[in-house]
């Protein structure tokens, strides 16, 4: 795959533990076996509230910015 890194993560992991290492490796797709899937989407369904979150904060503070401005 190119431009692609694998990162293996924990069998053991809960799902905020994988949220957090989807985040943390800015994972774009997501590879797992038939019985972490419920795990994997849940972990992955956090990350894209999250990063969603984040995004409104910086376009929230990029609209009180134009506003001090004015």
């Amino acid at each position: 795959m190119a431009g692609g890194v694998f990162t293996a993560e924990n069998p053991g992991f809960v799902e905020r533990e994988l949220a957090y290492q989807l985040k943390d490796a800015d994972v774009k797709f997501l590879i797992c076996a038939d019985e972490a899937l419920e795990l994997g989407i849940a972990a992955a369904t956090v990350k894209s509230r999250e990063r969603s979150r984040e995004k409104a904060k910086a376009e929230a503070g990029d609209s009180d910015a134009s506003h001090a401005k004015k």
